[in-house]
C-alpha cells in the first residue's frame, strides 16, 4: 500500500495506522464533517503548479487553469493565489470566477457553444480573449461587438487532426472531433480579416485532449501550427498561442505521468522559435493529485456468490468509474478496517 502514496508527492502518509494528509487525520476529519467529503491539499496544488512553471521558466507565458476540471471556488482561489489566469467555457464558470476573485482581464473564454448573451457580456467587460470555435461563431462576435461598437481580442481554435493516446471521450483533436476549424477555414477567414472589423485576432489555439503522456502529439500539432503560422505571416501577426491538452497524472502506481523532461528537451526549443506568448490550458494536473475522497462502509451483502460493498459515497461523488471505467485505488483509512 505504501508504494501508491507516492502518487500523491510524498503528503499522503501512514502513521501508527491512521492515514494522514498534509499531517491531518483523514479520519477525524471524516468523523468531524461526515462522509462522503473529499479533502484537498493545497500543497499539492501548488506542487502541481510549480512543475509547470519549472517546465516552461524562460518562456513567456501564463496558466489558464481550465475550470471544468474542478469548479469549486476554495480551489479556484488557491489558484488565483498561485497566479494562474482561467478558462471559462460558460456564464455559470465566469459568475464563479469572479467569486474567486478573477477579473475578466484574467479570463480565457473558450468552448464551442458560446451563446449571444455570454458573448455580450464578454465584450462588454473587456475579457482577456475570447477562443472562436467555428466561423458561425465568429459572424455573431463580430455582430455581437460591432453593436456595442467595442474591439474584442480573439484567438482561433485550430482543429490539427492529430491522434492521441488517450479514451475516445478525452479526444479532442482528431478530424472527427467537434471543436475547432481547419486550417483552410481559419487561412480563408484571415485572409478577410478587414471584414471582421471589431475583432482583433490576437492568437491560435488548440486541444488534442486530456490525460496525455507522450510528447509526440504535441510535437505533430506544433509543426502543423508552425506550418499555419508560415503560411499566414504577410496577414496575420499574432501574439499568443493558447495549448490545450491536458498533461497525463499517475491513477495507479503502475502509470507514468506526463514526461516534462522529454517535453523541456524536444519540445520547448520548437515551441520558442515561435516568438509568442503562451497560454498553458490545464486542469486536471493541477488539482487531481490534491484530493481524496472518503466514503463509509454502509454494509457488505452478497447474493449467489457474488460481494457487493455499499458505500455512502456513490456516481454522483465521482462519476468518472461510470463514464470512462476509470480506475481509482481504494485503500483503508486504518489498519482495523
Amino acid at each position: 500500500m505504501g508504494e501508491w502514496f507516492i502518487v500523491f508527492e510524498g503528503l499522503l502518509s501512514r502513521k501508527n495506522g491512521n492515514t494522514f494528509l498534509e499531517d491531518v487525520s483523514l479520519e477525524k476529519l471524516a468523523e468531524e464533517f461526515g462522509t462522503p467529503l473529499y479533502v484537498y491539499s493545497y500543497r499539492a496544488i501548488e506542487t502541481q503548479v510549480d512543475k509547470v512553471k519549472e517546465t516552461f521558466g524562460g518562456l513567456n507565458f501564463d496558466i489558464a487553469y481550465a475550470t471544468k476540471a474542478n469548479y469549486n471556488v476554495n480551489i479556484l482561489r488557491i489558484l488565483r493565489e498561485l497566479g494562474c489566469k482561467i478558462d471559462v467555457v460558460s456564464m455559470g464558470e465566469i459568475f464563479l470566477a469572479e467569486k474567486a476573485g478573477f477579473k475578466p482581464h484574467e479570463m480565457v473564454f473558450n468552448g464551442n457553444g458560446k451563446n449571444t448573451q455570454e458573448l455580450k457580456w464578454a465584450v462588454e467587460n473587456d475579457i482577456f480573449m475570447i477562443n472562436i470555435d467555428n466561423l458561425e461563431e465568429v459572424e455573431l462576435l463580430q455582430n455581437v461587438a460591432n453593436k456595442l461598437g467595442k474591439k474584442v481580442k480573439a484567438s482561433l481554435r485550430l482543429n490539427p487532426e492529430v491522434e492521441a493516446d488517450v479514451h475516445p471521450h478525452d479526444a479532442t483533436g482528431s478530424h472527427q472531433s467537434k471543436f475547432g476549424m481547419s486550417f483552410d477555414q481559419a487561412y480563408d477567414l484571415l485572409k478577410d480579416f478587414k471584414k471582421y472589423s471589431n475583432i482583433d485576432f490576437v492568437g491560435v489555439h488548440t486541444h488534442i485532449g486530456s490525460q496525455i503522456r507522450d510528447v509526440e502529439p504535441y510535437m505533430k500539432t506544433f509543426k502543423k501550427v508552425g506550418d499555419f503560422l508560415k503560411k499566414t505571416r504577410d496577414f496575420f501577426k499574432p501574439e499568443f498561442y493558447n495549448i490545450g491538452g491536458g498533461w497525463g497524472i499517475k491513477y495507479s502506481r503502475s502509470e507514468e505521468e506526463f514526461d516534462r523532461e522529454r517535453f523541456k528537451e524536444e519540445v520547448l526549443p520548437y515551441l520558442e522559435s515561435f516568438g509568442l506568448h503562451l497560454i498553458l490550458e490545464l486542469g486536471r494536473y493541477l488539482v487531481a493529485p490534491s484530493a481524496v475522497l472518503l466514503s463509509r462502509v454502509l454494509r457488505v451483502k452478497e447474493r449467489k456468490g457474488k460481494i457487493f460493498v455499499i458505500l455512502d459515497a456513490g456516481m454522483n461523488d465521482l462519476i468518472r468509474p461510470a463514464l470512462y471505467s476509470a480506475y481509482h485505488e481504494i485503500i483503508p483509512l486504518n489498519d482495523e478496517t
